[in-house]
């Protein structure tokens, strides 16, 4: 795994998951960052909305919100006014490539992954 930096929580460049079919064959799935991080405070998440109560709290037939961040650092997010943030749910988009088992290929998809803490380190010198 690589990441941008060590700040907390941490973004990935890439990433390698090394795994097994059902049926016994290695598999090797690589995932690259295609760009920023996706924000996931405007979608309800950790209060959300202007108003803070989360999701599934009625506001009416017709409320609309809406807000413009930059998101353009991969980890850092600058919020309306000016505020840095560094929020733990995010959403990754990501260039795929799987190779083995028969299912070599290329592609890209959506990685959501929390790298937060300190996880021990097991013979890695």
């Amino acid at each position: 795994m690589q990441f941008h930096d060590d700040a907390r929580p941490r973004r990935m460049k890439s990433a390698r998951f090394d795994a097994v079919t059902a049926d016994g064959r290695a598999v090797v799935i690589e995932a690259t960052a295609l760009c920023p991080a996706v924000d996931m405070q405007g979608l309800g998440y950790s209060g959300g909305f202007a108003d803070g109560k989360g999701l599934g709290i009625w506001r009416g037939d017709a409320h609309v919100e809406s807000d413009t961040w930059d998101v353009s650092h991969p980890c850092d997010v600058v919020r309306e006014g000016g505020t840095r943030v560094r929020p733990i749910h995010r959403i990754q988009p990501v260039r795929l490539t799987i190779r083995g088992a028969g299912l070599d290929g290329e592609g890209t998809g959506s990685l959501t992954m929390i790298a937060e803490g300190t996880l021990p380190q097991l013979g890695l010198e």
